[in-house]
């Protein structure tokens, strides 16, 4: 996303250069959000996520395990639940740290995998 916006910028700035843009960077600002408030739904704060929600899916037992590495994955990558249930072991690329993920109409898309891994 940094790089697509630093594109954005430089590209502003040499219309601005040429004389072709008429807006300045300064006067540019992103549109409110179209969602109503009642629909909007806040970022899990992270005391509640690793305290609570975490503390709670401790342990060794297997099925713990397994929604712990759920949970992390949907909370940490932001993954939906469709892709975290589409995910398949031979998708993991430890070399790279990239996990590829079937998203929306099948489209494989690469995901980083954070240094603190998964």
């Amino acid at each position: 996303m940094q790089n697509y916006l630093a594109g954005v910028r430089v590209l502003l700035k040499a219309l601005e250069w040429a004389g072709v843009n008429r807006f300045t960077l300064e006067e540019l600002t992103a549109p409110p959000d179209p969602t109503p408030p009642e629909n909007r739904r806040p970022a899990l704060p992270e005391v509640t996520y690793k305290h609570e929600l975490l503390s709670h899916l401790e342990g060794d037992q297997p099925e713990r395990l397994r929604m712990r590495v759920i949970v992390r994955l949907m909370g940490e990558m932001g993954l939906r639940i469709s892709e975290v249930c589409g995910l398949e072991t031979d998708g993991i690329d430890l070399a790279t740290r990239l996990l590829e993920v079937k998203g929306k109409g099948g489209k494989l898309r690469p995901v980083p995998i954070p240094p603190h891994g998964v």
